[in-house]
């Protein structure tokens, strides 16, 4: 059993960004930057084992680019902060309107 100090959960991660991207966008006020996570995978998806991995698939939509592209590198600058506080890594996000963002966490000390 990992006690929860020592627990690095990609699954609170990509919770925590699930949060975050909400946030992001509604601090915006603007009714034409929309956007959602549609979907959240972990690995190794079991109840007794802290996620190693996960994976959040979102959309976000503009009709201008220019409050699209800083809300984009605002969600850069989340994803090290939520990444740096679950303790996980994360891989770069995509440029496009539909992106993955994924999580990865190593037990502590490795």
């Amino acid at each position: 059993t990992t006690q929860m100090p020592h627990r690095r959960d990609a699954l609170l991660a990509a919770s925590l960004f699930a949060l975050e991207f909400e946030a992001l966008l509604r601090a915006y006020d603007d009714p034409q930057l929309v956007g959602t996570i549609g979907h959240i995978e972990v690995w190794p998806n079991a109840s007794n084992i802290i996620p190693g991995r996960g994976v959040v698939a979102l959309e976000m939509r503009r009709c201008d680019p220019a409050p699209r592209a800083d809300a984009l590198q605002k969600m850069e600058a989340t994803t090290r902060r939520v990444a740096a506080q679950a303790g996980a890594v994360r891989l770069p996000m995509g440029r496009d309107r539909d992106c993955a963002i994924q999580f990865f966490t190593a037990p502590r000390g490795r």
